[in-house]
């Protein structure tokens, strides 16, 4: 939801903490933090995001203490921090800390309610109105996800040039990014 609500291009800079591959499989768990350019949206600061993944979770001090669930998006603001489940589309979330958000008024709805992903994509490819995730949305955030894989695979910060593909610190990362083909079966450009 962060990606699509500030409208983040690519990560520009990415790095993980946690195990490093076996060779054959990625770490069971691990921390991958971004830093997002700023946009219109982010009053042109630098965002940083991490994804805490496997079940590793964020620390106490960042959640409070709280038991969190199995999945979710904790999202930390100047004011307060918001936290939903993604299993709900953010239907259920709370606010906290609690006593500073007491009779908060929730906004009305301005975003349509999908009625579920695979009837959305059906309604559009039938002439309905575009898709919520849209490549132009889909693209950028699986663009974001594999930069972390790139930063889990070399064990580097990635500084990353997303209009040219490329980390420009990380050569060992391009083997990873763009394939050399056997002679007979390149792709054509």
């Amino acid at each position: 939801p962060v990606v699509w609500s500030c409208a983040l291009a690519p990560a520009q800079r990415v790095w993980s903490d946690g195990p490093a591959p076996n060779g054959e499989t990625f770490p069971k768990w691990g921390v991958i933090h971004f830093e997002f350019a700023g946009t219109q949206y982010t009053a042109g600061e630098v965002l940083p995001v991490t994804w805490y993944d496997g079940g590793k979770k964020p620390p106490a001090e960042l959640v409070g203490g709280r038991k969190l669930r199995q999945g979710g998006s904790l999202l930390i603001g100047e004011g307060g921090r918001m936290l939903y489940s993604p299993d709900d589309y953010g239907t259920n979330w709370e606010l906290w800390p609690e006593d500073e958000f007491e009779g908060y008024e929730v906004p009305a709805p301005t975003l349509p309610r999908t009625p579920q992903h695979y009837q959305e994509w059906l309604m559009a490819c039938k002439g309905g109105p575009a898709t919520m995730s849209g490549f132009d949305y889909a693209g950028p955030f699986t663009e974001a996800l594999l930069l972390g894989n790139l930063a889990v695979r070399t064990g580097k910060a990635i500084d990353w040039d997303g209009p040219a593909m490329r980390a420009t610190n990380c050569p060992q990362a391009a083997q990873y990014v763009r394939r050399e083909y056997q002679r007979g079966y390149e792709l054509p450009s």
